[in-house]
């Protein structure tokens, strides 16, 4: 797994939205849902969110946090408003001596997880070239500076 700045050009807000997308063998997991050269949904490692905490995602994804979703799956993409309640895709994070699995992938719409995401599968990763990809993410996201974003508006 590798990381990447992926900022979105949709065409829906006024400011594009940068963030730091997962690639696995250089593709994204979004880009094998929603085809290659779709806008992706952004992932929660976008620190112009309110309410974000880089500790608390990073955590999340190393499987020693507290999952978003009642039924255990983490928050891997979601709706571009950053808001956890509209639609977006969890995953299941399992952590094991050696090891990290993304798992049981569904669609969230609304309050609920829906439809299975069957061409997701699962990932496994080594645990300590996992971290090591996060950490760098980590370093990335915090040298963002504080700002606060403009009011965005749909067109």
């Amino acid at each position: 797994m590798t990381m990447e700045t992926y900022v979105s050009q949709s065409r829906s807000w006024r400011v594009p939205i940068p963030f730091l997308d997962f690639l696995m063998d250089g593709k994204s997991p979004i880009e094998r849902v929603l085809g290659k050269g779709s806008d992706r949904l952004p992932t929660r490692l976008q620190p112009e969110w309110e309410h974000f905490s880089l500790d608390e995602q990073i955590d999340r994804l190393l499987g020693i946090g507290a999952a978003e979703y009642e039924d255990g799956r983490a928050a891997m993409y979601i709706c571009r408003c950053g808001d956890l309640d509209c639609f977006g895709i969890g995953a299941r994070i399992e952590r094991e001596a050696g090891t990290i699995t993304w798992s049981d992938w569904a669609w969230k719409d609304g309050f609920k997880l829906t439809d299975p995401i069957e061409e997701l599968g699962t990932f496994t990763f080594t645990l300590s070239e996992y971290e090591e990809v996060l950490a760098g993410a980590a370093r990335l996201l915090a040298a963002v500076p504080s700002w606060a974003p403009p009011k965005q508006k749909m067109l």
